[in-house]
């Protein structure tokens, strides 16, 4: 009995490694496939986001999106966030004004955004839009607060804005519900121009590493919440019970660590095995 426990003891310590490897890879990779939407704590500044789209956002609400985003950043920070708030709206029957602080992102939006989104009924031009970009920052954000027609002229794809069904139903920022800005920067410019200036209701969706500058706004309510990069964007999809890349990448981290807290407790059962068998 004592050779067939050593013997099993021994066929554990040496396994080939490999095997080991191709058991990380596939918990690793299912996850990307298939999210499995393992449980994870929600914060506050998301929960209230959420909180505030479900219940105050109603059919025909009108929402500003001020987007700032970045190639670079696009699948491993906004993605999650952008794509699970966007789909929120859309689910809520509200419309949607999108404009660009930066360059690339009136292209994340056309080519990236809008193609993952379930629109249902929605039409261009009468229940979203996309007005391109436009330079200037906060004075940007300024004009366009105080008179929409004065820096809009034309969308994205050069329709004058005239011929858009939906642009006839704002004029200046106080024919918006819910002001959003995304963004890896700072929050203040938009605050300054639709939170103080308008009492614009506005939430962020933002990159990690901004949630430090970020919490001082959301404490002091001149923000009802924002999403933090990826982790928010998880946190936003398991509140819409709506899985995708943002709950499929936590799924992987939780996946690999729980794989190497059990290969810990492996160890350490193998180890005290072994020293018994060795003192019989």
């Amino acid at each position: 009995m004592s050779n067939n426990k050593e013997n099993w003891l021994l066929r554990l310590v040496h396994l080939d490694h490999r095997y080991y490897y191709l058991v990380l890879i596939i918990l690793l990779v299912a996850p990307i496939i298939r999210p499995i939407g393992l449980p994870i704590l929600v914060s506050d500044p998301t929960r209230d986001f959420y909180n505030y789209v479900n219940n105050n956002i109603q059919e025909n609400d009108k929402i500003l999106i001020w987007g700032g985003m970045s190639v670079g950043f696009w699948p491993t920070e906004y993605k999650p966030g952008v794509i699970a708030a966007v789909q929120h709206f859309f689910d809520k029957g509200a419309k949607i004004y999108w404009i660009s602080g930066t360059t690339e992102d009136p292209v994340i939006y056309d080519q990236y955004v809008i193609p993952e989104i379930e629109k249902g009924s929605a039409d261009y031009g009468i229940n979203y839009v996309n007005l391109g970009y436009y330079s200037g920052g906060e004075m940007a954000m300024s004009a366009f607060a105080k008179d929409i027609s004065s820096v809009v002229e034309q969308d994205y794809y050069g329709t004058p804005i005239d011929q858009l069904p939906m642009m006839g139903e704002v004029s200046d920022a106080n024919d918006f519900e819910f002001i959003i800005h995304i963004t890896g920067s700072p929050p203040e410019w938009l605050l300054r121009q639709y939170n103080s200036a308008y009492g614009k209701d506005c939430g962020f969706i933002s990159i990690s590493g901004m949630m430090g500058i970020y919490l001082p706004y959301y404490a002091s309510e001149q923000m009802i919440g924002f999403i933090n990069g990826l982790r928010g964007g998880a946190e936003y999809e398991t509140l819409t019970g709506n899985p995708g890349i943002g709950l499929a990448s936590t799924d992987t981290v939780s996946t690999g660590h729980i794989f190497f807290s059990v290969l810990i407790l492996l160890t350490n059962v193998l180890y005290f095995i072994d020293r018994r068998i060795n003192k019989q």
